[in-house]
C-alpha cells in the first residue's frame, strides 16, 4: 500500500544560512536522492524532513481553475475548518485540457498565503467564497496556468 507523505527538503548554506523548502510528494519505499527529487542546491549537505496529519471523516475538499470561485459551504449549525490550502500547481493533469504544455510544466508551485487568505476569509463561517486569482493570492509561479485547492471540514458552531 503506497502512504501518500507531505514532505520538506531543507538546505544550509554556511554563509546565508538560507533555507530553501521544496514540498515533495514521498512514496514510501522510496529514498530521499537526487535522482527522486531534484538537488536545489548541489555540493550541498540536506535532509529530509516529513511531517503528516491524519484528516478526520467528513472532509470536503474544492478544486477550482484560476479564475473561477470556490464556494465552500456548511449545514445548518456547522461552520468551516480549514485543514490545508493551496493556490498554484502541483500536478500537469489538473485542468489541463486546452492549456498550452508551457503553462502545466512547473508543478511545484505554492502560494505560500493560500492558507491564511482561505482560513481568514472563512475560517468559522457556514459559507464562504474565495476567487483563485493572482490578485487574491499573489502569482507563485508566472506564466503557469493555477489553481485553488481546499481541504475543509464542518464542525459544530458550539465547539
Amino acid at each position: 500500500m503506497n502512504q501518500l507523505i507531505r514532505g520538506y527538503i531543507y538546505t544550509f548554506d554556511s554563509d546565508s544560512r538560507t533555507m530553501f523548502s521544496l514540498s515533495v510528494l514521498l512514496l514510501t519505499g522510496k529514498f530521499a536522492t537526487h535522482t527522486v527529487f531534484t538537488d536545489p542546491c548541489v555540493g550541498t549537505n540536506k535532509y529530509l524532513a516529513i511531517s503528516y496529519f491524519c484528516l478526520p471523516p467528513g472532509v470536503r475538499s474544492s478544486l477550482v481553475c484560476e479564475h473561477a470561485t470556490s464556494a465552500l459551504t456548511c449545514d445548518d449549525g456547522t461552520v468551516i475548518r480549514i485543514h490545508s490550502a493551496n493556490y498554484g500547481r502541483t500536478d500537469g493533469s489538473t485542468y489541463s485540457a486546452g492549456q498550452p504544455a508551457s503553462q502545466l510544466a512547473k508543478t511545484d508551485c505554492y502560494a505560500l498565503n493560500t492558507q491564511t487568505v482561505v482560513a481568514s476569509g472563512c475560517e468559522g463561517k457556514s459559507s464562504c467564497s474565495i476567487l483563485a486569482s493572482n490578485s487574491v493570492f499573489s502569482d507563485p509561479c508566472g506564466g503557469t496556468f493555477k489553481y485553488l485547492y481546499i481541504s475543509y471540514s464542518c464542525v459544530s458552531k458550539f465547539l
